[in-house]
């Protein structure tokens, strides 16, 4: 484990602790799982990669366990200070699905999906 992927995911974890997740917490190095753990219903990786990997490899390894599979990416030359501007993959399925919810959209399946989404919950 490198200081900077360490430094990454406590970041990470500090930034959903304070934006509704109050229990994030970083796993550390070893461990096996999600990077980020206290996120009901997330599978959150965590990278920061000085190389180019691609980004679907990155998400298949989230989407290995149960939740919503994301991946919070820090990219290079990027420290904690612009945390609100790594980026985060997810698959367009569940984009769209989370738009969709918050009230973006329209049409007869994005009604269709609001009504499956309100259903289920």
């Amino acid at each position: 484990m490198t200081k900077r992927w360490s430094e990454t995911q406590h970041a990470a974890a500090a930034y959903l602790r304070g934006h509704g997740w109050p229990y994030a917490e970083a796993v550390g190095n070893g461990r096996q799982g999600v990077d980020v753990t206290g996120t009901p219903g997330l599978s959150i990786e965590v990278k920061s990669l000085t190389d180019d990997r691609r980004p679907a490899a990155m998400l298949k390894q989230a989407m290995r366990r149960a939740g919503l599979a994301l991946v919070i990416y820090r990219p290079p030359n990027y420290g904690p200070a612009t945390i609100d501007e790594w980026p985060c993959i997810l698959r367009l399925e569940d984009v769209v699905k989370l738009l969709a919810a918050a009230g973006y959209g329209d049409g007869p399946s994005v009604a269709q999906l609001r009504e499956q989404l309100e259903g289920s919950g």
